[in-house]
């Protein structure tokens, strides 16, 4: 499946763009149907899913609420997050309310926690399969939707992120370029969880 490089990005830019915006916009667009007005709560909002999330509901006209550490606070609102939350120091269960919608590329006690901040019949999206099936349990008794996002990735939806690129919504943010002899050192990157943005491995 190959798709046009918009002209506005650069090879990296292209290469970390993919996986990342499709999951944003199918997490918002396709399962969410996110519209003005509604109040969003992205997790790991410096990621690199959450950093395309927070521009998109943006340029959804949503509210923006979303979770990161201290050090990443300017960085998220920097991307248009009208609230920053401090997963290390705040418990955005008690400052969150009333949400619709919810994505989640964390999982475990942040997904449980977040069954009740959204309101009834809102959704949360998550991206991580273990022990899901326990939290839907959890949602249906809530009143709250529960979906799983597992992306594969079609023609369609590379090209719907390929225009939001060339529109200047998504702005892809690259933390770091490995060396293809220093690939080991990317997965172990990636493996911290604490990444922003994206990292590319360049030949």
């Amino acid at each position: 499946m190959i798709i046009h490089r918009p002209d506005n990005i650069s090879y990296q830019e292209a290469a970390a763009s993919p996986i990342a915006g499709i999951t944003a916009w199918k997490a918002l667009v396709g399962l969410g149907n996110v519209k003005k007005g509604d109040k969003v709560l992205i997790h790991a909002g410096a990621g690199g899913v959450g950093h395309m999330a927070i521009q998109l509901a943006k340029h959804l006209d949503a509210t923006v609420i979303a979770t990161s550490s201290a050090k990443n606070r300017d960085f998220v609102l920097s991307l248009g997050a009208d609230q920053h939350i401090d997963y290390t120091a705040e418990k955005f269960y008690e400052l969150v309310k009333d949400v619709d919608f919810v994505l989640d590329p964390v999982g475990g006690e942040t997904r449980q926690r977040s069954l009740d901040v959204v309101r009834k019949n809102g959704l949360i999206v998550s991206i991580v399969p273990p022990n899901f099936e326990a939290a839907q349990e959890k949602a249906r008794k809530k009143g709250v939707n529960l979906s799983l996002l597992l992306v594969k990735g079609s023609k369609e939806e590379m090209e719907a992120v390929a225009a939001l690129l060339l529109k200047g919504v998504f702005k892809v943010f690259i933390s770091g370029v490995y060396p293809f002899s220093k690939m080991a050192d990317a997965h172990l990157q990636i493996e911290s969880k604490r990444t922003v943005g994206k990292i590319v491995v360049a030949l």
